[in-house]
């Protein structure tokens, strides 16, 4: 089992509304199928250590869903949620995108073929709600 990082899209996105969080890996080249490791590893789950490994300046940091679920949970009270139907095993995934007062911001009820497909919908549909 391996955490799933975010797609290039979502990536995308998230350097553009700020997303500071660190990651062991990162997109190259504007590339969404060059993904590459950085160098001189350190805990990308702690916030408030520096970036100190090598990490070309054009690149576009790839964390795990988690990561970006946390940081938009901490840094803009955006809660992004994922719903199954239990009756389907899992195959009918929503999320839904709350604020700090409880007040559902998105929803949606697309077909996802996992927890993550959802969750990376959710995470992108965030993103979009903060550069609005």
């Amino acid at each position: 089992m391996k955490e799933e990082l975010i797609s290039f899209e979502t990536a995308k996105l998230a350097k553009e509304v700020g997303f500071d969080g660190l990651s062991y890996f990162y997109y190259m080249d504007n590339n969404p199928n060059k993904l590459e490791e950085a160098f001189n590893k350190r805990n990308p789950w702690d916030f408030n250590i520096k970036n100190e490994y090598r990490v070309p300046s054009k690149s576009i940091t790839a964390p795990a869903q988690s990561l970006l679920q946390r940081w938009l949970r901490e840094k803009h009270k955006l809660w992004v949620l994922i719903y199954f139907d239990e009756n389907t095993m899992n195959t009918y995934c929503y999320f839904m995108i709350y604020n700090t007062d409880g007040y559902i911001k998105e929803e949606s009820m697309n077909t996802f073929n996992t927890y993550e497909e959802a969750l990376e919908a959710g995470l992108l549909q965030a993103l979009k709600l903060i550069k609005t």
